[in-house]
Protein backbone atom coordinates (compact mmCIF):
# COMPACT_ATOMS: atom_id res chain seq x y z
CA UNK A 1 0.00 0.00 0.00
CA UNK A 2 1.40 3.66 -1.26
CA UNK A 3 1.91 6.49 1.55
CA UNK A 4 -0.78 8.05 -0.19
CA UNK A 5 -3.50 5.46 0.67
CA UNK A 6 -1.95 4.54 4.21
CA UNK A 7 -2.90 8.46 5.04
CA UNK A 8 -6.41 7.70 3.49
CA UNK A 9 -6.93 4.59 5.26
CA UNK A 10 -5.57 6.10 8.97
CA UNK A 11 -8.56 8.69 8.08
CA UNK A 12 -11.05 5.92 8.13
CA UNK A 13 -9.45 3.98 10.74
CA UNK A 14 -9.18 7.21 13.35
CA UNK A 15 -12.83 7.47 12.43
CA UNK A 16 -14.08 4.38 13.91
CA UNK A 17 -11.55 4.49 17.25
CA UNK A 18 -12.90 8.11 17.92
CA UNK A 19 -16.40 7.03 17.50
CA UNK A 20 -15.67 3.23 19.78
CA UNK A 21 -13.90 5.30 22.89
CA UNK A 22 -16.82 7.63 22.72
CA UNK A 23 -18.98 5.40 22.04
CA UNK A 24 -18.09 2.27 24.60
CA UNK A 25 -15.92 3.99 27.74
CA UNK A 26 -14.25 1.53 29.59
CA UNK A 27 -15.90 -0.05 32.21
CA UNK A 28 -19.35 -0.06 30.16
CA UNK A 29 -19.17 -3.95 29.44
CA UNK A 30 -19.26 -3.15 26.06
CA UNK A 31 -17.72 -6.63 24.80
CA UNK A 32 -19.32 -8.98 23.19
CA UNK A 33 -18.44 -12.76 22.66
CA UNK A 34 -18.52 -14.12 18.68
CA UNK A 35 -18.50 -17.63 18.64
CA UNK A 36 -14.89 -19.18 16.84
CA UNK A 37 -16.71 -20.38 13.53
CA UNK A 38 -18.79 -18.66 10.82
CA UNK A 39 -23.00 -19.95 12.18
CA UNK A 40 -24.03 -16.63 13.17
CA UNK A 41 -27.00 -17.36 13.66
CA UNK A 42 -25.62 -18.76 17.47
CA UNK A 43 -24.80 -15.10 17.97
CA UNK A 44 -27.71 -13.84 21.04
CA UNK A 45 -30.36 -12.12 19.04
CA UNK A 46 -29.46 -8.78 19.56
CA UNK A 47 -26.31 -9.14 17.64
CA UNK A 48 -27.26 -11.33 15.21
CA UNK A 49 -29.86 -8.89 14.33
CA UNK A 50 -27.30 -5.85 14.54
CA UNK A 51 -25.66 -7.79 11.92
CA UNK A 52 -28.01 -9.19 9.34
CA UNK A 53 -28.93 -4.83 9.47
CA UNK A 54 -25.12 -3.70 9.13
CA UNK A 55 -24.63 -6.11 6.05
CA UNK A 56 -28.02 -4.81 4.55
CA UNK A 57 -26.81 -1.56 4.68
CA UNK A 58 -23.39 -2.43 3.41
CA UNK A 59 -25.08 -4.34 0.25
CA UNK A 60 -27.50 -1.39 -0.40
CA UNK A 61 -24.91 1.46 -0.43
CA UNK A 62 -21.91 -0.65 -2.05
CA UNK A 63 -24.16 -1.09 -5.18
CA UNK A 64 -25.61 2.44 -4.74
CA UNK A 65 -21.93 3.50 -5.05
CA UNK A 66 -21.28 1.91 -8.26
CA UNK A 67 -24.68 2.74 -9.95
CA UNK A 68 -23.11 6.18 -9.20
CA UNK A 69 -20.29 5.45 -10.75
CA UNK A 70 -22.41 3.73 -13.51
CA UNK A 71 -20.81 0.25 -13.04
CA UNK A 72 -24.37 -1.35 -13.62
CA UNK A 73 -23.02 -4.28 -15.85
CA UNK A 74 -24.32 -7.75 -13.21
CA UNK A 75 -20.61 -9.07 -14.46
CA UNK A 76 -18.77 -6.70 -13.09
CA UNK A 77 -20.67 -6.16 -9.92
CA UNK A 78 -20.09 -9.76 -9.07
CA UNK A 79 -16.65 -8.94 -9.30
CA UNK A 80 -16.32 -6.18 -7.69
CA UNK A 81 -18.54 -7.73 -4.35
CA UNK A 82 -16.43 -10.65 -4.52
CA UNK A 83 -12.84 -8.58 -4.65
CA UNK A 84 -14.09 -6.05 -1.58
CA UNK A 85 -16.36 -7.95 -0.07
CA UNK A 86 -16.31 -11.99 -0.33
CA UNK A 87 -12.51 -12.08 0.46
CA UNK A 88 -12.89 -9.80 3.14
CA UNK A 89 -9.14 -9.11 2.83
CA UNK A 90 -9.71 -5.29 3.13
CA UNK A 91 -12.32 -5.59 5.95
CA UNK A 92 -9.92 -7.28 8.06
CA UNK A 93 -7.28 -4.91 7.46
CA UNK A 94 -9.91 -1.85 8.46
CA UNK A 95 -11.06 -3.71 11.59
CA UNK A 96 -7.25 -4.65 12.76
CA UNK A 97 -6.13 -1.10 11.75
CA UNK A 98 -8.75 0.24 14.16
CA UNK A 99 -8.83 -1.45 17.07
CA UNK A 100 -12.32 -2.71 16.31
CA UNK A 101 -11.33 -6.45 18.04
CA UNK A 102 -10.67 -5.05 20.93
CA UNK A 103 -14.77 -4.75 21.63
CA UNK A 104 -15.65 -8.09 20.91
CA UNK A 105 -13.84 -11.50 22.48
CA UNK A 106 -13.31 -13.54 19.23
CA UNK A 107 -12.68 -17.44 20.23
CA UNK A 108 -9.16 -17.86 21.21
CA UNK A 109 -6.47 -19.37 18.86
CA UNK A 110 -7.54 -18.25 15.50
CA UNK A 111 -4.86 -17.86 13.32
CA UNK A 112 -5.57 -14.39 10.56
CA UNK A 113 -5.47 -16.29 7.85
CA UNK A 114 -8.44 -18.38 8.60
CA UNK A 115 -11.70 -18.15 6.78
CA UNK A 116 -13.33 -18.16 10.64
CA UNK A 117 -11.20 -15.82 12.00
CA UNK A 118 -11.88 -13.29 8.98
CA UNK A 119 -15.66 -14.09 8.99
CA UNK A 120 -15.34 -12.58 12.63
CA UNK A 121 -13.93 -9.67 11.80
CA UNK A 122 -16.74 -9.09 9.30
CA UNK A 123 -19.09 -10.04 11.50
CA UNK A 124 -18.30 -6.96 13.67
CA UNK A 125 -17.44 -5.06 10.50
CA UNK A 126 -21.31 -5.07 10.19
CA UNK A 127 -23.00 -4.57 13.56
CA UNK A 128 -20.14 -1.95 13.77
CA UNK A 129 -22.30 -0.35 11.06
CA UNK A 130 -25.58 -1.41 12.23
CA UNK A 131 -24.66 0.64 15.20
CA UNK A 132 -23.31 3.84 13.66
CA UNK A 133 -26.42 3.87 11.59
CA UNK A 134 -28.72 3.87 14.72
CA UNK A 135 -26.60 6.09 16.82
CA UNK A 136 -27.00 8.45 13.92
CA UNK A 137 -23.45 8.85 12.62
CA UNK A 138 -24.15 8.96 8.96
CA UNK A 139 -20.15 9.60 8.13
CA UNK A 140 -19.32 7.09 10.31
CA UNK A 141 -22.01 4.32 8.08
CA UNK A 142 -20.70 6.45 4.55
CA UNK A 143 -16.98 5.37 5.71
CA UNK A 144 -17.67 2.15 6.59
CA UNK A 145 -19.59 1.49 3.50
CA UNK A 146 -19.10 3.59 0.27
CA UNK A 147 -15.49 4.63 2.07
CA UNK A 148 -14.88 1.26 1.54
CA UNK A 149 -14.87 0.88 -2.13
CA UNK A 150 -13.74 4.33 -2.87
CA UNK A 151 -10.51 3.83 -1.13
CA UNK A 152 -9.77 0.05 -2.01
CA UNK A 153 -10.89 0.15 -5.59
CA UNK A 154 -8.07 2.00 -7.33
CA UNK A 155 -6.15 -0.80 -5.74
CA UNK A 156 -8.27 -3.30 -7.82
CA UNK A 157 -7.29 -1.14 -11.24
CA UNK A 158 -4.36 0.72 -10.45
CA UNK A 159 -3.60 3.80 -12.35
CA UNK A 160 -1.49 3.26 -15.34
CA UNK A 161 1.78 5.35 -16.23
CA UNK A 162 0.67 7.47 -19.12
CA UNK A 163 1.54 5.90 -22.59
CA UNK A 164 1.72 7.42 -25.79
CA UNK A 165 1.23 3.97 -27.92
CA UNK A 166 -2.29 4.28 -29.88
CA UNK A 167 -2.56 0.21 -29.27
CA UNK A 168 -1.69 0.59 -25.74
CA UNK A 169 -4.55 3.55 -25.29
CA UNK A 170 -7.01 2.32 -27.03
CA UNK A 171 -6.81 -0.90 -24.92
CA UNK A 172 -7.11 0.86 -21.85
CA UNK A 173 -9.83 2.88 -23.38
CA UNK A 174 -11.86 -0.44 -24.09
CA UNK A 175 -11.04 -1.88 -20.89
CA UNK A 176 -12.75 0.87 -18.90
CA UNK A 177 -15.49 1.11 -21.24
CA UNK A 178 -16.09 -3.17 -20.98
CA UNK A 179 -15.75 -2.75 -16.98
CA UNK A 180 -19.24 -0.13 -17.07
CA UNK A 181 -20.97 -2.03 -19.94
CA UNK A 182 -20.01 -5.73 -19.74
CA UNK A 183 -19.13 -5.38 -23.47
CA UNK A 184 -15.95 -5.06 -24.84
CA UNK A 185 -16.03 -2.38 -27.72
CA UNK A 186 -13.41 -1.73 -30.53
CA UNK A 187 -12.22 1.58 -30.25
CA UNK A 188 -11.66 3.92 -34.23
CA UNK A 189 -9.74 7.03 -34.79
CA UNK A 190 -11.38 9.52 -37.12
CA UNK A 191 -9.84 13.16 -37.99
CA UNK A 192 -10.40 15.96 -39.98
CA UNK A 193 -8.35 18.64 -41.69
CA UNK A 194 -9.15 21.95 -42.39
CA UNK A 195 -7.49 25.25 -43.35
CA UNK A 196 -4.49 24.65 -40.73
CA UNK A 197 -6.62 22.70 -38.26
CA UNK A 198 -7.18 19.08 -37.32
CA UNK A 199 -10.33 17.81 -35.67
CA UNK A 200 -9.63 14.75 -34.20
CA UNK A 201 -12.11 11.91 -32.86
CA UNK A 202 -12.09 8.45 -31.10
CA UNK A 203 -15.41 6.33 -31.72
CA UNK A 204 -16.26 3.28 -30.19
CA UNK A 205 -18.19 0.29 -32.57
CA UNK A 206 -19.72 -2.88 -30.65
CA UNK A 207 -21.48 -5.21 -32.48
CA UNK A 208 -25.26 -5.04 -33.53
CA UNK A 209 -24.98 -1.55 -32.03
CA UNK A 210 -24.74 2.26 -33.54
CA UNK A 211 -21.22 3.58 -33.17
CA UNK A 212 -20.47 6.27 -30.78
CA UNK A 213 -18.06 9.13 -31.07
CA UNK A 214 -16.31 9.35 -27.03
CA UNK A 215 -14.58 12.32 -27.92
CA UNK A 216 -13.74 14.95 -30.14
CA UNK A 217 -10.72 17.79 -29.68
CA UNK A 218 -9.08 20.23 -32.31
CA UNK A 219 -5.51 21.61 -32.68
CA UNK A 220 -3.29 22.84 -34.78
CA UNK A 221 -1.79 19.30 -35.18
CA UNK A 222 -2.59 16.29 -35.40
CA UNK A 223 -0.16 14.24 -33.10
CA UNK A 224 -0.79 16.28 -30.45
CA UNK A 225 -4.19 17.15 -31.01
CA UNK A 226 -4.49 12.94 -31.05
CA UNK A 227 -2.85 11.95 -27.93
CA UNK A 228 -4.64 14.71 -25.81
CA UNK A 229 -7.85 13.34 -27.23
CA UNK A 230 -6.59 9.58 -25.63
CA UNK A 231 -5.48 10.89 -22.30
CA UNK A 232 -8.65 13.44 -21.86
CA UNK A 233 -11.04 10.52 -22.04
CA UNK A 234 -8.96 8.11 -19.95
CA UNK A 235 -9.25 11.13 -17.59
CA UNK A 236 -12.80 11.29 -18.13
CA UNK A 237 -13.51 7.31 -17.87
CA UNK A 238 -11.78 7.17 -14.99
CA UNK A 239 -12.75 10.05 -12.50
CA UNK A 240 -16.20 9.36 -14.02
CA UNK A 241 -16.35 13.43 -15.47
CA UNK A 242 -17.57 11.89 -18.67
CA UNK A 243 -20.56 9.78 -19.10
CA UNK A 244 -20.92 7.63 -21.87
CA UNK A 245 -24.37 5.75 -22.56
CA UNK A 246 -24.19 1.75 -23.89
CA UNK A 247 -25.54 2.45 -27.75
CA UNK A 248 -28.94 0.37 -27.46
CA UNK A 249 -29.08 -2.27 -29.74
CA UNK A 250 -30.53 -2.28 -33.17
CA UNK A 251 -33.28 -3.84 -34.43
CA UNK A 252 -32.72 -6.72 -36.48
CA UNK A 253 -33.96 -6.44 -40.22
CA UNK A 254 -36.86 -8.33 -41.12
Amino acid sequence: MDLIMARKLKLVTTHISQYLAKRFPKGSGASHKIPPHANRESLPAPLYIAFLQGEALLRLKFFAYLQERSISDPNSLVLLWQQLITDKKYIQQIVEASGLLNYFIFGQGLAPDTSQYKEQCFTAYCILIFDASEAGNNNLVIGLTKGLVVHFMPALYPEQPKVTDSKLLKNQIAKQLALKWGLRPEIKESFITNEGRVSFSLVCKLRRRPPVTLITLEGNRLKPTRLKAYQALLEGLGNNTLKIELPPALLEKK
